[in-house]
């Protein structure tokens, strides 16, 4: 079924506006790269390019960056403006790509459902304290668009970074990417795009796809962390092949930065492109492209680019890289097609940016049909790979309103005679390799005013050459190369600037833990490089290495360098010796009770001499040499401090024990229930009740439970009640009290009762205090007859004998008990029965 115009539009305007409905409104951050310009000595501009979704909150007036190196963990805050105008003299923030007058994107309305993206610039400059091998740029942008390939949301940020090896590529550049990002392409449609990335330096670029970062540290500079592909996907998202949904089509060429796919899945993508960047082989910076691909349902007709192979040099084509030669005019046609009949192809590429000496010429542009021709004489700086870039979109305004282009690439290799290194410049004392680019014989010779002494070799690929004079060297070949040449000159150029000797000295030998001074003779107009055991690297005069260990011992190499010609002296160099050092340990209690000793246990050495801090203790013996004893008469943490010094004059660390005097328990009995005890009495004591502590109660016998706070006790006979109260801690505490048992061995009798039943007085019978034992207690009448009798000091006489009430009148009894002393005491008495 073929789609109407009117249909398409429909679909499109539908999935646009279900993109944006998952996408809040703080979400703005589409895409970002940050590239740095050397400017001079250590001064560099930071640019920072921002594509800002239009349909999100503006773009900020100003960005921060933090900067830092891994050298000596330099660090600092630049803050980038937003600039009025681009480089290219366009306002800042026009849009990536314009839309069509009748189908405008979110940037010309606000309530458009086409995505549209602004270009936002910022800059400054900032001045890097020092050279270091790694420094890193980086800045994180709230919030990150929502992507349906990551696991992010709309609070993610953007992380970006750029960074720089400003001590061995002093005045680099970065590289830079000369075409912008293309937001729309078509679901199931091929696509070819390159970010057209060019390093004015001329170094060599490796492209490599990262995972889209975000900041894993707020505020912490190099902090960028990747974000997790969304999970399920299928086929899974992949850094290989897969990106974001492609079905596995996705390539990426790592020497020309080249992208082909086919986009299956619909909604924004991000990918993150990172271009590394290398000089003589050593990686010098790097920088990344952040930016969101939005897939779109549509129908565009790709337009194809042919290379017309009659217009090319023979043999100029080498694995899809065109080859030239530096001094020879090049030139080649390519033609470009639309399979529409009424397209408006337009055509922009970088040679502006790239190859600014190159001439291209457009014929029938804004047709379906484009006829291109390239020319170029490239010189021998030019020399290397250069990623010439054509992209094609058709203008034609059809639903729904997008122009989706296409980026094609050439990449050009410039190539001179045989010999890699031209015209180079070496400093005095240095060597460099000569390396020749084909053949496989070879004849070097040096031309008149050379000497032929500073060819390690004549009939070798890869000499040697030291001289100390400028010279030219000469290369024959047994093949005639591409160029045309089998001979070529190589001139070395030598800087005469070159330093004296430094001299380097030390503070050796050091002590472990201490630290290495090193010390390099003045200079004027220059810079130090000192190298040294455990990778160690510094640019300053004089710098210094902290708490070392045996790893840094050994031999610390200085240099110095012409800031003008960047040349290095010969070296000089100072031994450091590392001593060991002497372990001091004791052991010790973790805590004490106030007053009570602490014993102290170090290890010995024989060798070396104590040094101990007491803190204060109010008693202390170092009688011996292996114990030591301590107390305290007040209460804290006691730090405890032992340092030794050993025979070859090298302290150690110190130990330090912590020892916790704890105040004693309080002890207090707070009172016994009477004071009027008898022996055998049951008392009730009581000492203040604190939680955590135990307690102990002796004589234990005398207790119910001597293990309270407040318990009951039986008083056998009189002395001394101790407490004894211990803490979490195990300090103990004491209180006593003295308890009088007084015998109590009287009783009484009544000398009258009146059994008369009126529940008063009705009973005889004996009242004591104390604790008795009745043996016996009987009564008798005036006449001797027994009339009760009992050892139970419980019952008494009621007046009856056998059931019958007796007579009123005089009565005797006679009482034998036990005291609580062990004595007997027999009692008599009179007993008058009244009714």
């Amino acid at each position: 079924m073929r789609l109407t115009l009117k249909t398409c539009f429909a679909i499109l305007i539908a999935v646009a506006f279900l993109m944006k409905a998952d996408t809040a409104k703080a979400s703005h951050a589409a895409g970002a790269e940050l590239l740095y310009e050397w400017k001079n000595d250590s001064v560099y501009t930071i640019y920072l390019k921002f594509y800002r979704d239009c349909s999100g909150v503006d773009a900020s007036g100003d960005i921060k960056v933090e900067y830092c190196n891994t050298c000596d963990a330099s660090r600092g805050i630049i803050t980038l403006q937003r600039m009025s105008r681009l480089p290219n003299g366009k306002p800042n923030g026009s849009p990536v790509t314009v839309g069509c007058s009748s189908y405008p994107t979110s940037c010309d309305d606000a309530s458009s459902g086409l995505p549209g993206y602004r270009e936002w610039w910022y800059s400054d400059t900032v001045k890097l304290p020092k050279a270091c091998n790694h420094w890193t740029f980086s800045t994180s942008i709230s919030a990150r668009n929502k992507n349906v390939n990551l696991s992010s949301n709309i609070t993610t940020p953007l992380y970006i970074e750029a960074t720089l090896d400003n001590l061995n590529a002093p005045r680099n550049s970065s590289p830079f990417f000369s075409v912008r990002p293309v937001p729309y392409v078509c679901q199931g449609q091929n696509y070819s795009y390159n970010n057209g990335a060019s390093d004015a330096d001329n170094d060599s670029l490796a492209f490599e796809m990262i995972s889209p970062m975000e900041s894993a540290s707020v505020g912490f500079c190099g902090s960028g962390m990747g974000i997790p592909f969304m999970t399920p996907a299928s086929p899974p998202f992949n850094l290989t092949n897969n990106p974001f949904q492609t079905n596995n089509t996705f390539n990426l060429d790592p020497v020309t930065g080249q992208m082909s796919f086919i986009p299956a899945l619909i909604g924004a993508q991000a990918i993150t492109i990172r271009v590394n960047e290398y000089r003589n082989h050593k990686q010098i910076g790097s920088v990344i492209r952040d930016i969101q691909i939005s897939s779109l349902q549509c129908s565009s007709s790709q337009p194809q680019i042919d290379i017309d192979t009659t217009t090319l040099q023979k043999d100029s084509v080498v694995s899809k890289t065109i080859q030239a030669c530096a001094d020879v005019p090049m030139q080649f046609c390519f033609d470009i097609k639309s399979p529409e009949k009424d397209a408006v192809l337009v055509v922009t590429d970088n040679h502006d940016a790239v190859i600014p000496a190159s001439n291209i010429s457009y014929s029938a542009n804004k047709t379906d049909s484009i006829r291109a021709c390239f020319s170029w004489t490239p010189t021998r700086a030019d020399v290397g790979l250069k990623i010439f870039t054509v992209t094609v979109k058709d203008s034609t305004c059809r639903p729904p309103g997008i122009s989706v282009a296409q980026t094609f690439t050439y990449p050009i290799n410039v190539r001179s005679a045989e010999s890699s290194v031209y015209d180079t410049a070496i400093c005095k004392y240095d060597t460099i390799t000569l390396k020749p680019f084909v053949g496989t014989k070879y004849e070097w010779s040096v031309q008149p005013g050379g000497s032929l002494g500073t060819l390690s070799c004549v009939f070798c690929p890869n000499p040697r050459v030291w001289p100390g004079t400028n010279t030219i060297y000469l290369l024959k070949t047994d093949m005639n190369a591409f160029c045309g040449k089998n001979i070529d000159t190589v001139k070395v150029s030598v800087k005469q600037e070159v330093p004296d000797l430094p001299t380097a000295t030390s503070n050796t030998p050091v002590c472990v833990g201490e630290t290495i001074k090193l010390y390099g003779s003045d200079i004027t107009d220059g810079g130090y490089k000192w190298h040294g055991p455990n990778g160690f690297t510094d640019t300053t005069r004089n710098p210094v290495i902290p708490n070392v260990t045996f790893a840094n011992q050994g031999r610390y190499y200085i240099q110095t360098y012409s800031y003008t010609s960047q040349c290095p002296s010969k070296s000089d160099s100072t031994y450091v010796e590392i001593l060991p050092i002497p372990r001091a340990f004791f052991q010790y209690p973790e805590s004490i009770c106030i007053d009570q000793v602490a014993t102290i246990r170090p290890d010995l050495d024989y060798n070396s001499v104590y040094f101990w801090d007491f803190a204060n203790a109010t008693k202390v013996d170092t009688s011996k040499l292996n114990v030591h004893y301590l107390a305290w008469n007040d209460t804290g943490a006691k730090n405890v401090i032992l340092r030794l010094r050993g025979v070859n004059g090298c302290y150690s660390y110190y130990d330090t024990g912590t020892i916790y005097v704890h105040p004693l328990p309080e002890a207090k009995i707070t009172g016994i229930s009477r004071n009027d005890i008898c022996t055998g009495d049951t008392i009730d004591v009581a000492a203040f009740d604190i939680e955590g502590y135990h307690y102990e109660w002796t004589p234990a016998p005398y207790f119910y439970d001597g293990r309270s706070a407040a318990t009951k006790a039986v008083v056998t006979q009189k002395g001394m009640l101790l407490l004894n109260v211990t803490d979490q801690w195990g300090c103990v505490a004491s209180d006593s009290i003295y308890i009088v048992a007084n015998p109590c061995c009287d009783v009484y009798l009544p000398d009258a009762f009146t059994p008369n039943g009126d529940g008063k007085n009705d009973i005889f019978r004996v009242i004591t205090e104390g604790h008795h034992l009745i043996s016996k207690f009987l009564i008798t009448n005036r006449w001797g007859q027994r009339v009760f009798e009992t050892a139970d000091e419980r019952q008494g006489w009621d007046g009856t004998y056998h059931g019958a009430k007796q007579d009123v009148g005089t009565y005797f009894y006679y009482l034998r008990y036990k005291c609580s002393d062990d004595r007997y005491i027999d009692k008599k008495g009179e007993i008058t029965l009244i009714r």
